[in-house]
């Protein structure tokens, strides 16, 4: 998991392992989110709750995994919690 922000004191060293990647490994990692998030949104919804501890990237074999997508709802909406 690249970030677990909701952990006092997690351990962060993926994410900093994962942003001293080369730039065009990087571009790829990103492309695998955001084309599972056009996907999503051709079926007309919107994710709720997407942070940076839903990646998972697979150092050995250079890619990246989503995980625990809690929520997708129709979307626009108004969100009624802060």
């Amino acid at each position: 998991m690249l970030n677990h922000a909701t952990v006092h004191g997690t351990d962060r060293s993926a994410l900093t392992r994962f942003q001293h990647l080369p730039v065009p490994q990087v571009e790829v990692a990103l492309d695998a989110i955001l084309d599972a998030h056009l996907a999503v949104s051709v079926a007309g919804l919107v994710a709720v709750d997407l942070y940076d501890g839903c990646f998972l990237y697979d150092f050995s074999a250079d890619q990246m995994r989503l995980i625990d997508l809690d929520e997708y709802r129709p979307g626009p909406f108004v969100l009624d919690a802060d």
